[in-house]
């Protein structure tokens, strides 16, 4: 079967493709262990593929998914900790996978794809990505959060080695392997700028929505 790869942008409103990952080229950089201005460059080389699949009776989608990796390049740790926005064409509508389990062939006979192709996309919210960049220290937040940590975080990473999760009410370290010094001048600067990192929680994540007037004891004008 020939599949049709796509990596498409959402932008709150509508997909779309686009030739630079833009604002996001950090993430596809941590997935691809390379940097954000290697993925500004190189991302129209992978953003698209064609390949073809042997479908036998009984393959699921984790074998797409994981075909899909390793012609990406992506770490599959890092897949796994993220999630994989993995969504099907189907004549009238775009369905998203989230049971890696289920037969490819099931979901072809369900949706009546009757020819042997099959269009895959790989969706990412362009309103998420690196948040500030000092002393070799990057702060950046996925555009995929839902169900991650349960806690609004900012993702910490020092010089490409170094990689932590730090959460935005209290500066606790959720995950990760962060030097003290350096988690203890990233809490600092979180700490310093909790309504300007909720906001961008909200607006920038799938995440757990954080009432910020609420948080902050900020009483509704009624007017």
């Amino acid at each position: 079967m020939r599949v049709n790869s796509t990596i498409l942008m959402f932008n709150g409103n509508e997909y779309y493709y686009a030739d630079s990952p833009g604002i996001i080229a950090g993430e596809f950089g941590e997935l691809r262990s390379t940097d954000t201005l290697t993925e500004l460059r190189d991302f129209h080389k992978y953003a698209k593929l064609k390949f073809d699949i042997n479908i036998k009776s009984g393959i699921t989608f984790d074998f797409l998914k994981k075909e899909l990796i390793k012609r990406l390049g992506f770490s599959e740790k890092l897949v796994l900790e993220r999630g994989f926005p993995l969504y099907i064409q189907t004549e009238s509508i775009l369905i998203y996978i989230g049971n890696m389990s289920y037969s490819i062939e099931k979901f072809m006979e369900k949706f009546s794809i009757k020819d042997q192709e099959i269009d895959v996309y790989l969706i990412y919210s362009n309103q998420a990505g690196e948040i500030w960049k000092d002393d070799g220290i990057r702060y950046y937040m996925n555009s995929r959060e839902a169900g991650k940590h349960n806690r609004a975080h900012v993702h910490v990473r020092f010089k490409h080695e170094e990689e932590g999760v730090i959460a935005i009410d209290n500066g606790e370290v959720l995950a990760g392997d962060l030097p003290a010094k350096i988690i203890k001048k990233a809490r600092q600067r979180i700490l310093d700028n909790q309504r300007f990192l909720f906001e961008c929680w909200n607006d920038m994540t799938d995440g757990l929505y954080v009432d910020i007037n609420n948080y902050f004891g900020v009483r509704p004008v009624i007017v």
